[in-house]
Formats: C-alpha cells, sequence, structure tokens
C-alpha cells in the first residue's frame, strides 16, 4: 500500500503483514531465488499538503510486530534479517505522528532492496 490514514486524535498508524500471498492488503516479502536474502530499506518521508512526516518517525519488522525498528535515516542496511529460500515473510510498517502534525492523509514510498547473503 502506498498511504496510511491518521486519525484524528490518533497519533500512530501501522501497516501490518502476513506471509500469506493471497491477502493483497497485508504486504508479504517472497524469496523466489536461489540465495538466502537480507534487506537495505529507504524512504524520504510521508507528505500530506500541510508537512511532512520524517524517517525517525518511521519503524519497521519482518515477521513479529513485537521486534520493530526504527527508520534513523532514510537508507537502512538490515543484516539481522535472513530469509531463507522459497520463504515468506509478513513487512510490517510503523508510524507515529509528531503532535506539530495533522492528522490526514500522508503518502510516500518505502523501498525494499534484497541482498543476496553469501554463506
Amino acid at each position: 500500500a502506498s498511504y496510511t490514514m491518521f486519525e484524528t486524535g490518533n497519533n500512530t498508524a501501522s501497516l501490518l503483514g502476513d506471509a500469506e500471498l493471497v491477502t493483497v492488503d497485508k504486504p508479504t516479502v517472497q524469496n523466489i531465488g536461489n540465495t538466502k536474502l537480507s534487506f537495505a530499506l529507504a524512504t524520504e518521508g510521508l507528505l500530506n499538503g500541510k508537512g511532512s512526516l520524517s524517517p525517525e518517525n518511521m519503524s519497521y519488522s519482518f515477521g513479529s510486530k513485537s521486534l520493530a525498528k526504527n527508520f534513523e535515516n532514510d537508507i537502512i542496511f538490515d543484516d539481522e534479517t535472513v530469509m531463507d529460500l522459497s520463504q515468506n515473510i509478513a513487512f510490517n510498517l510503523f508510524l507515529s505522528l509528531p503532535s506539530v502534525l495533522s492528522s490526514g492523509l500522508y503518502t510516500g514510498d518505502v523501498t525494499l532492496y534484497a541482498i543476496s547473503v553469501e554463506e
């Protein structure tokens, strides 16, 4: 999904994935290659007509949503997550809206890069 909505009075939003390819509204990453993978993620944040949500207000996880990692800048190399061959894994995105920004529709991209893991 390319957007999420912050509701009035709620300063958080999340986009939760699963490991099933049939649920099109829940992000799933599938390794169809012939090597294990780790990841890099990139984002410039999210925008609306009144302000921008910086990467520092975003976090993500693969699989378990309890293990969220913060974006500390606009690109992150995640060498802790290793995906096996033919594995599916959920991708989760968590957002926190600072009180100085208004609620509403924020748009933007988070790009996920697969990196081959040498064995």
